[in-house]
């Protein structure tokens, strides 16, 4: 085992004198050391690929605004909504890239083609949405109370301390599904 070295050198980002063997080796097998501290190096590639993905992230979302804005059909709709949940990981997340790009939408100038292929693809969205929404006054009674059934079932589910607080005030004694069988 060979004995560490006592040679010093100034990082140039942190500006404190390290032991050389806290540099990196400029390339596999040579022995001429980079200037800038292992430990600022890592903080500054975490940075670089943080502000890639951030940039990929953005593009995946600017062309699926565009994408969005040019579907022809509801299919094409539901088939870019499917992959850009999926290229996100989760709706969590697409709906902060969406958010992202509106911000930048509404801070370009009025008029300007980017905020008018985002705020069309919104729409195209929203025409989507409204044309999958049930006609409420084509249905029975029981298909209405089924529905709302649904989807209270469905906010609970999502929101149960809501459910709890509800149940509360109406002087309602909250029992929870693992004990309830007991």
């Amino acid at each position: 085992m060979s004995e560490p070295s006592t040679e010093m050198r100034l990082c140039r980002q942190c500006l404190v004198p390290k032991p050389i063997d806290e540099f990196r080796l400029r390339r596999r097998g040579g022995t001429e050391r980079m200037r800038q501290c292992s430990s600022c190096h890592s903080q500054t590639e975490k940075l670089r690929r943080a502000s890639r993905r951030s940039k990929l992230e953005r593009d995946a979302a600017a062309k699926f605004a565009l994408d969005l804005k040019n579907a022809k059909n509801h299919k094409q709709v539901v088939l870019l909504c499917n992959a850009v949940i999926k290229r996100f990981g989760g709706m969590g997340a697409f709906a902060s890239a969406w958010l992202k790009q509106a911000e930048t939408a509404c801070g370009e100038k009025p008029g300007s083609k980017k905020a008018c292929d985002f705020f069309q693809a919104g729409l195209r969205l929203m025409e989507y949405c409204e044309a999958q929404r049930p006609n409420m006054g084509q249905m029975s009674d029981e298909e209405l109370r089924t529905r709302a059934m649904y989807e209270i079932q469905r906010f609970i589910e999502q929101q149960p301390e809501v459910a709890i607080a509800a149940a509360n005030r109406l002087g309602w004694t909250v029992i929870p599904p693992a004990t309830a069988s007991l």
